[in-house]
């Protein structure tokens, strides 16, 4: 994670921007970028087939994996202790932090302060966000609403905005819902229970963002897209929150959210560049010249 390791490290990611985690095949140059690593950060090698695969292979390495996180799993319908996108909760954003800091200042010991002075600047400002967004969703009304989710994938992104999932399309493992449960969805939109559908933006073509735009046509309820998988070259999970706040306005009717002061959200969205936030991040030790 950049935010740590700041200018003793170089972060790179072997997935690409937009990539489905769960059918991501490793290239020959993602393994030479595995094999020069000093460190290695997966985010679930028990839940992504890739992450398993870059474990046995470079097992000697120093590799961070989720059991290393102690990461706070929620329960939402149709996911039990729901692991998909649990990095993207501020919590485990933390946690994940806190596990780097620790593993860059074990092999680097010369740089622990610099690790844990960055740990620490990052903690402050992911903990603004963490009020931001929820004096946000308050403002516009959007807090302890529900709403239906695509994937379970973007669960914890409706969570951070103090929002509720009331139910979710494609069940973990890609199962689909019976007839009856749909129709039970579908009615929820129409009465207004649920606020809308959240889909992956990366998943807008894919048969989640098929069966979200069809369920919007039939009910008029609309389907607004969040991002949770980017490239490494931005990577910064605190503007991809905001980002994703501003997407989940679209819930909401314009007169709705009259009146709320956009200020802030606003100078925010318009000093991002590209968002990042990978599954996994491979880190490089840079080397410190004399």
């Amino acid at each position: 994670m950049r935010e740590i390791g700041g200018g003793r490290v170089d972060v790179k990611s072997v997935m690409p921007p937009g990539a489905d985690p769960h059918s991501f095949s490793l290239t020959p140059k993602d393994r030479e970028l595995l094999e020069r690593a000093d460190l290695i950060v997966l985010a679930n090698s028990g839940l992504l087939h890739m992450e398993e695969s870059i474990k046995e292979s470079f097992g000697e390495k120093e590799i961070l994996d989720f059991p290393d996180y102690g990461a706070t799993l929620h329960d939402f319908p149709s996911c039990s202790e729901c692991p998909h996108g649990y990095w993207l909760y501020f919590d485990n954003t933390l946690a994940i932090a806190r596990a780097v800091r620790d593993s860059l200042s074990e092999l680097d010991p010369e740089g622990a302060a610099h690790y844990t002075a960055n740990y620490e600047e990052f903690e402050g400002r992911v903990e603004r966000a963490r009020g931001d967004i929820l004096e946000t969703s308050r403002g516009l009304g959007l807090y302890g609403k529900s709403v239906v989710t695509a994937v379970p994938g973007v669960n914890y992104i409706v969570l951070n905005a103090g929002m509720k999932v009331g139910a979710t399309l494609l069940k973990e493992g890609s199962g689909f819902l019976s007839g009856a449960e749909l129709a039970q969805i579908e009615k929820g939109l129409k009465d207004g229970r649920y606020l809308g559908v959240v889909c992956p933006e990366s998943m807008r073509e894919a048969k989640a963002g098929e069966l979200s735009r069809q369920i919007s046509k039939d009910t008029g309820a609309p389907t607004v897209y969040v991002k949770f998988i980017v490239s490494e070259e931005s990577s910064d999970p605190i503007s991809l929150q905001y980002y994703n706040l501003a997407s989940l306005k679209g819930l909401l009717s314009s007169s709705s959210s009259e009146g709320f002061s956009w200020s802030f959200l606003l100078t925010v969205i318009i000093s991002l560049a590209v968002l990042a936030a990978g599954e996994a991040y491979v880190i490089y030790r840079m080397r410190v010249s004399a």
